[in-house]
């Protein structure tokens, strides 16, 4: 753990700027007469079973979420039985001035950085209001408004040992080596491994991130774990509960215990030893294999578009989940026995649906060699084809292969919708 510094003061000011922009909404609903959006309404998707549709009730004592049907009945379904939960589809812009703070577990906090030390970040969120978060177990800082300049940031180096400070300098990006002694409110004090000893501050006009030097790896708890996705961007991964006041409280995997404000809520995803979803594993194997030779290679997708913001869409379904191949490809997951069926919605990306010959692929499924699924011909613009395949049980090996279809390498994009493996 880093040096441990003084702490800050309150971090309640930009909280109570948050709850004032959040009367007003509703003072200026009252008068107008225009109706809220229904934060409260929500999808469960199930391990097994049809989705529940309905009304966000809370959470039980034992951690169970509790949906009020449109029959007025309370349906209480248990974590290690959901799937996803989704809120709200309506995603909304960080505020001025916020950061995103990312962390070694692959979350990202989005906030306003209220101060700091050199062992802590003081943060204010609409998510999950103000706390603080060990620096040992933060990656990156982006501050939002140079976001599109911290595209441009260049790849980190695997085993750096030194913090990296990225200023912007006119249409120039430089890169100081060093170590962050803290973020404030203004800026960032940084000591340069130039500066020989001296510290320097830099005023966040001009910071675009600060990219930490690695820490010890950081391990996933082997437990039923909820992942909280926010309307801003910020994502929390926990174990989540009935918090004293009747909230729903989340102790983060590397964080302290945070209380949910269900209003921002996007949607809550479920990892469970009873399913995976396959864009959370990593696969064993990759290959692809371009139309034409040393043409250009894809990538395999996971839960994002084959462009840079995209989503994974087949026809017109937009799925938060899932996986994009382009043909020709296969990608291979262990199964070690572990589950027992595939289930997917598999079709084409639709973004060469009006062509002439719109975008189109085969694909074939296999379980330690041998086929247990071949699609027809699946064109983009076709609503997705669900799959629920049995015969995983015992098996090694799972293989995705997506080849060509009449497009050749014209739009030959697959898309396996909420692809997830299941015990039965």
């Amino acid at each position: 753990m880093r040096r441990r510094g003084r702490r800050l003061g309150s971090v309640d000011s930009t909280l109570e700027r948050m709850m004032q922009a959040r009367i007003l909404t509703l003072l200026i609903a009252a008068v107008t007469g225009c109706c809220l959006p229904a934060q409260d309404l929500v999808t469960v998707s199930l391990v097994a079973g049809p989705p529940i549709k309905g009304r966000f009730a809370g959470v039980s004592e034992d951690g169970a979420l509790q949906i009020q049907t449109r029959g007025e009945s309370l349906a209480t379904v248990p974590q290690d039985k959901i799937v996803t939960a989704v809120f709200s589809e309506v995603l909304t812009p960080a505020q001025r001035g916020a950061a995103r703070i990312h962390m070694v577990s692959g979350d990202a906090f989005v906030g306003a950085i209220e101060g700091g030390d050199f062992d802590e970040i003081a943060l204010a969120t609409q998510a999950a209001g103000s706390f603080r978060v060990f620096l040992d177990h933060v990656s990156m800082v982006v501050l939002l408004d140079h976001r599109k300049s911290a595209a441009d940031l260049p790849a980190s180096v695997a085993g750096a040992d030194s913090d990296e400070l990225f200023l912007r300098r006119g249409d120039r990006l430089d890169r100081l080596p060093g170590e962050m002694q803290r973020l404030e409110r203004a800026g960032v004090v940084f000591d340069s491994a130039a500066g020989e000893g001296r510290l320097f501050s830099f005023l966040k006009d001009s910071v675009v991130a600060v990219r930490l030097a690695e820490t010890d790896p950081y391990k996933e708890p082997d437990a039923l774990l909820c992942v909280a996705r926010f309307k801003d961007g910020t994502r929390m991964t926990g174990s989540l509960s009935r918090g004293e006041s009747g909230q729903m409280a989340l102790k983060l995997t590397v964080g302290p215990t945070v209380m949910l404000d269900a209003d921002f809520l996007a949607s809550l995803e479920f990892k469970s030893s009873t399913f995976m979803f396959l864009s959370d594993a990593d696969p064993v194997a990759y290959t692809e294999v371009p139309y034409l030779e040393g043409g250009p290679k894809y990538g395999l997708k996971r839960d994002e578009g084959f462009r840079r913001g995209d989503k994974l869409i087949i026809g017109d379904k937009v799925f938060r989940k899932g996986l994009g191949i382009h043909a020709r490809a296969a990608c291979t997951y262990a199964l070690d026995g572990r589950f027992d069926a595939l289930r997917a919605e598999v079709g084409v990306d639709p973004v060469t649906r009006n062509r002439s010959v719109p975008g189109s692929v085969r694909v074939r499924v296999t379980v330690d060699g041998e086929d247990i699924w071949k699609s027809p011909l699946m064109l983009a613009g076709e609503a997705p084809v669900p799959i629920y395949l049995k015969g995983l049980g015992g098996k090694a090996r799972l293989t995705l292969e997506v080849v060509f279809g009449d497009s050749r390498g014209t739009g030959a994009r697959a898309v396996f919708g909420d692809a997830m493996v299941l015990k039965e």
